[in-house]
C-alpha cells in the first residue's frame, strides 16, 4: 500500500493540500499592495500571486487539511473578510516551511 500511495503522489506531482485565496483580479498592479499588506500583517503565513488566466490571485498558505485552512481563515477574516479555502495540489516541500 505505501509504494501504490508513494506512485499515485508522483502521478500527481504532489499531494493534496488546501490554501486560502484572499484576492482575485485582473490586473496584477492591484494585487500587489494586498501582498505587501498581507506580508506585513501575516509574516508567518506564506502569500503568493499566482495567475490562472484572465485573472492573478492571491493565496496564502500550504496546508495538509481543510480544517488547517479554516483555522487560519478564523484568523485573518478581520482583516481579510472574503479568503476562502480551496483545494489544491501541492509539492510535498511546500508543507514543511
Amino acid at each position: 500500500l505505501i509504494k501504490k500511495y508513494k506512485n499515485s503522489l508522483r502521478n500527481k506531482n504532489g499531494i493534496d493540500g488546501w490554501r486560502l485565496q484572499i484576492k482575485f483580479t485582473s490586473k496584477r498592479e492591484d494585487i500587489l499592495p494586498y501582498q505587501a499588506k498581507f506580508n506585513n500583517v501575516y509574516p508567518a503565513i506564506p502569500a503568493q500571486i499566482t495567475f490562472d488566466s484572465p485573472y492573478y490571485k492571491l493565496t496564502a498558505g500550504n496546508f495538509r487539511t481543510k480544517n488547517e485552512a479554516l483555522k487560519i481563515k478564523a484568523r485573518i477574516k478581520k482583516k481579510f473578510p472574503g479568503a476562502f479555502p480551496f483545494s489544491i495540489i501541492l509539492e510535498p516541500s511546500l508543507l514543511n516551511e
